[in-house]
């Protein structure tokens, strides 16, 4: 594969990069991106969720034949727990890019693209209402990394 860049030198010449496609090494930007799941934790999906785990049948669970080993019971109770939060708390994928700001969280993402997606219908009230709750979280996201900041050494 071969491009021309502007160089980095101040010159009237394009820099010629030459790379190898077929090279393991060679790595695209959109194969080191990952998904990452968020959850909405918003009060009426922590409800329903609680409402699902009190109604589940819990005697599979308790009247295991080998209830003398309590790991086997333990990772029957996890699994039955992450089946019900899989089923009954909604969920976004956001990608996470390496060239992304370390205080981009997940969560901000979201946002970020719900509000993108009220900007584009019109709905500029909404929007900003989301974009000041962004910002909030950003600068609580800032100012975290920074107070970590004053305990380390000039190292």
């Amino acid at each position: 594969m071969c491009s021309t860049v502007k160089n980095i030198v101040k010159t009237k010449h394009l820099a010629v990069l030459l790379l190898d496609a077929t090279s393991p090494s060679h790595k695209s930007y959109a194969a080191s991106r990952k998904k990452v799941k968020v959850y909405d934790l918003r009060p009426h999906n922590i409800a329903r969720l609680r409402f699902a785990i009190n109604q589940s049948d819990w005697a599979t669970v308790l009247s295991c034949t080998c209830s003398n080993d309590v790991s086997f019971v333990y990772n029957q109770f996890l699994n039955n727990i992450k089946m019900l939060i899989e089923s009954f708390r909604p969920t976004k994928t956001v990608k996470i890019g390496p060239r992304d700001p370390s205080y981009l969280s997940p969560a901000i993402k979201v946002l970020l693209a719900k509000r993108n997606k009220l900007r584009r219908k019109g709905c500029k009230v909404e929007a900003d209402i989301i974009a000041v709750k962004i910002n909030g979280m950003i600068s609580k996201n800032r100012e975290f990394c920074l107070s970590e900041m004053s305990e380390s050494s000039t190292k």
